[in-house]
């Protein structure tokens, strides 16, 4: 039986607040689901947070999973301070609102995430969020638009240390998307098959718990090539929506292709690297690629179609 990850459990069976009981909605049904947040960063902005308590789990995917890679090292991870994290991926309307433009491929829909960013411009936005809400900036930025270049401020020792907004570490990101659980999937469910890139979609993808990939994630073989508004599929049980699939999150850590296998505490990345990490798979990407443990990097003045983010904070 898996494991659950200290903390993150309790939270998940009182959350609930930012959506509806009921189950998901059925496709292009309407808004993102409404009511009160554990957290709002700009009631106006509909940017809804989730408290996460501090715990241990197994970051990664063992070498036996099916779709497993090199880089997915397994290994355990402490996370020593509470954190909030984003119910939905950041939408273009909350974008648009804050930095006056859209930069997304898909324009046009408020409630698709936004896309085609960069890791500097996620890195402005939420330093105009953390501005708007009175809060301290995470980032010190050089520049603005697509032409600008942002790093963790050197008031911060580390992401956690900032009491503004941020992207989530790849550590705070996977454990929230995990939310205790150790299969590759949210209820349990691992592949049955690596199909690797998805050559026919006839039959979907089932996974072995009898579920399918379909009701929880925008992918290859679902997404009809394109974005979709946020929150139309099932969450994962912190009842976050979209962590697989939809667009790819940028991370704040920089990304390190063959990480430590040994334990960490409140990691955050490579410190040399030149790329930052993403995960969480897209609507351009093959089912094996949304399964929690997968991850990649991209050089940060570098955006893609299937690249958005989704918002952190230390409270």
């Amino acid at each position: 039986m898996p494991r659950p990850a200290a903390g993150v459990l309790a939270v998940a069976l009182a959350a609930g607040a930012c959506s509806p009981d009921a189950g998901p909605p059925a496709v292009g049904a309407g808004p993102r689901a409404s009511g009160p947040c554990d957290a709002w960063a700009l009631p106006d902005q509909r940017i809804c947070l989730r408290h996460v308590s501090p715990g241990s789990f197994r970051m990664g995917s063992p070498a036996t999973e099916l779709g497993h890679e090199d880089r997915e090292a397994s290994r355990e991870v402490t996370l020593t301070r509470a954190f909030e994290i984003g119910v939905f991926e950041v939408g273009q309307a909350e974008f648009v609102a804050l930095m006056g433009y859209d930069p997304s491929a898909f324009s046009g829909c408020p409630t698709c995430p936004v896309e085609s960013i960069t890791w500097n411009e996620a890195a402005a936005f939420a330093n105009a969020l953390s501005a708007a809400a009175g809060l301290e900036a995470c980032f010190a930025c050089a520049g603005s638009g697509r032409g600008g270049a942002c790093d963790l401020d050197a008031r911060w020792p580390t992401p956690y240390a900032c009491p503004g907004y941020r992207m989530p570490t790849e550590a705070e990101w996977e454990y929230a998307a995990r939310a205790g659980e150790e299969a590759s999937f949210p209820g349990g469910g691992d592949l049955r098959v690596d199909r690797g890139y998805e050559d026919d979609c006839r039959a979907g993808t089932q996974l072995d718990d009898g579920s399918w990939l379909e009701e929880q994630a925008w992918y290859t073989c679902n997404a009809g090539g394109r974005t979709h508004p946020t929150g139309l599929l099932r969450p994962n049980g912190l009842r976050l929506y979209d962590v697989l699939g939809n667009v790819l999150e940028w991370c704040f850590d920089r990304y390190d292709a063959q990480p430590a296998s040994g334990p960490a505490v409140d990691p955050w990345g490579g410190a040399a690297a030149s790329a930052r990490a993403k995960r969480g798979g897209s609507w351009h990407t093959p089912s094996a690629h949304h399964r929690f443990a997968y991850r990649n990097g991209l050089h940060q003045p570098t955006s893609d179609d299937h690249l958005g983010l989704r918002l952190a904070r230390t409270p």
